[in-house]
């Protein structure tokens, strides 16, 4: 469990840097990034505040997981990577700028 630790830690050090192209997927509550051929998927689980993280393969298998429940200690890790995969995903920054100039024109 070590190795994901430090897979998720990595992943939002970069995330934070703007350097991990997320992207959105068809649910809303779930996000990807992809590494060759390796992919990452950070999702919030249903009830809220529950994480969850994968690895899968170039075919969609899934390597590795890890949760909040199994991992208590690191939640914060998770919802810190799922607020800011999301936010690069959908480009949050960029559209509240756009929104800003357009209140600026009212």
């Amino acid at each position: 469990m070590n190795a994901i630790l430090q897979v998720l830690e990595k992943l939002l050090a970069r995330t934070n840097e703007g350097r991990i192209p997320w992207k959105t997927t068809v649910d809303e509550k779930s996000f990807t990034a992809s590494f060759g051929a390796t992919s990452v998927v950070i999702e919030e689980l249903i009830p809220f505040g529950r994480y969850a993280f994968r690895i899968l393969d170039e075919a969609g298998r899934e390597i590795e997981s890890a949760n909040t429940s199994n991992l208590e200690s690191n939640t914060d890790m998770f919802q810190d990577l799922f607020y800011e995969a999301r936010r690069l995903a959908r480009d949050t920054d960029n559209k509240l700028e756009a929104l800003l100039a357009e209140l600026d024109q009212v």
